[in-house]
């Protein structure tokens, strides 16, 4: 019974994560642009200015960026353990 609540839940809960800011910067891939914690940075440049995080970031901004923090900052520090040593490896490059 747990299982398949969980599994409805996850649908449901599917469109806002793709809608996360971290899934937007990661998908986005601009090479110049850390991705340690991007999602959380993208979100909160998101609202001082749309345009500037499009621009720095390659991506568009969510259209709820201050409900997003909490999940794009949980997300980024679950991927934190690839970001980080990607970032390393991109300065040494």
């Amino acid at each position: 019974m747990n299982i398949r609540r969980l599994a409805i839940a996850s649908v449901l809960l599917l469109p806002l994560v793709s809608a996360c800011g971290t899934v937007k910067t990661i998908n986005a891939s601009k090479r110049d642009v850390s991705l340690v914690m991007s999602g959380t940075r993208f979100d909160l440049m998101s609202m001082k200015s749309e345009s500037a995080a499009k621009e720095k970031f390659g991506a568009e901004p969510v259209s709820y960026p201050a409900l997003d923090i909490p999940l794009s900052a949980t997300l980024d520090t679950l991927f934190l353990g690839a970001t980080l040593p990607y970032a390393v490896i991109q300065l040494w490059l």
